[in-house]
């Protein structure tokens, strides 16, 4: 695993002023995937159906953090090891936040903590994460504290938009008494992940990347070979449209890889797709 460590100084460099006529504050730019990038708050996927396709055999998983979402509802499913990785150490720090918030707070609070974090430049002073902050890893504790004034949970809607991404009042009692360690992390681009893993997998989800980044599909499938075990599942994307470049990319793994089976599957509630390859030999 990686050992990379923060840099508040380097990550307010990918940060610009804005102001919204009283507060001054910062928001991310370029809007493009850096170390540094704002995280979601909550995810903007389907993930019940997504992380319930492979519910019955997905034990050792290894996910995108995303918003900590992905993560959360594996674990849900019966994981009983995840890593995840992302290119933002953003992606941890709002990762940390709801594990940690999960330990101490209860469930109409955490709701309320998500809604209030979303672009909010002072998330340290929020009332409610003084518990929370002190509860997650302290490396993550000081990130959010130093990166006060600068909106690092910006990205996407609110947690209002998509109230069926959050646990349900039972789902989080459940992960009060399972969830007691926050998921381990590894902070890395697509390019080198697979430098930094080591044995199996059953599932690896990569969703909601490819959609933005095509060109990275086959060389990335091709590195993660290797830790997915026989049998086990790689979700290439996920997302509510495919073009024509993704496409493409997936016709040419289809007819280039020997070793996997590629399928398209669509949820019919939501109409989101899902490439799936299954390890094969």
């Amino acid at each position: 695993m990686n050992q990379r460590t923060p840099n508040a100084s380097h990550a307010k460099q990918d940060y610009t002023p804005d102001h919204d006529g009283k507060t001054h504050f910062f928001i991310r730019m370029p809007m493009t995937p850096l170390a540094y990038s704002d995280a979601y708050v909550i995810s903007n996927e389907e993930l019940r159906w997504t992380t319930g396709i492979t519910a019955r055999t997905a034990r050792r998983v290894l996910t995108v953090a995303g918003s900590g979402d992905h993560a959360i509802f594996y674990h849900l499913n019966g994981a009983k090891h995840i890593d995840t990785f992302d290119i933002s150490y953003c992606a941890r720090a709002i990762m940390d936040t709801k594990t940690a918030a999960i330990q101490t707070l209860p469930y109409g609070q955490y709701c309320e903590l998500l809604s209030r974090a979303y672009k909010n430049p002072h998330i340290a002073k929020i009332d409610l994460m003084q518990p929370v902050l002190s509860k997650m890893p302290t490396e993550t504790a000081n990130f959010i504290q130093q990166m006060d004034g600068y909106r690092i949970f910006a990205n996407g809607m609110e947690p209002e938009y998509y109230p069926q991404n959050m646990p349900s009042e039972s789902e989080y009692q459940k992960l009060k008494q399972t969830l007691q360690q926050p998921f381990n992390f590894i902070w890395s681009d697509l390019y080198n992940l697979h430098t930094h893993l080591s044995g199996e997998y059953d599932v690896i989800n990569l969703s909601n990347i490819f959609e933005w980044v095509p060109q990275t599909t086959i060389p990335t499938l091709e590195s993660l070979r290797p830790h997915i075990r026989l049998g086990g599942h790689i979700i290439a994307h996920t997302s509510c449209f495919i073009n024509q470049e993704n496409t493409n990319q997936y016709m040419q793994a289809q007819k280039k890889f020997n070793w996997a089976k590629i399928g398209l599957y669509q949820d019919t509630k939501t109409r989101e797709y899902a490439v799936i390859l299954q390890r094969t030999r």
